[in-house]
């Protein structure tokens, strides 16, 4: 369950552009199951990558937020 994997996000403007220097915010629905380090900085187009660590089996989402705007996925940790 320790593992842990590195989320590169790409963010874009409505009609597709990289924005470079966005200011990307991570949360997860459970932490008990995974959490998001968002310390790492860089990343792809400059956005804040992030290290999901698993606690726990389970599944949870993790969301990524800028300018108001989040978008999600699924994480699944298996023991």
């Amino acid at each position: 369950v320790s593992e842990q994997g590195v989320v590169y996000p790409i963010i874009r403007d409505s009609v597709g552009v990289a924005l470079v220097r966005a200011s990307l915010t991570w949360s997860v629905a459970d932490t008990t199951v995974a959490v998001v380090d968002q310390s790492l900085g860089g990343g792809m187009s400059g956005s804040g990558r992030g290290l999901v660590r698993g606690r726990r089996a389970g599944t949870t989402t993790v969301f990524a937020s800028v300018d108001g705007v989040t978008d999600s996925a699924v994480v699944v940790v298996t023991p």
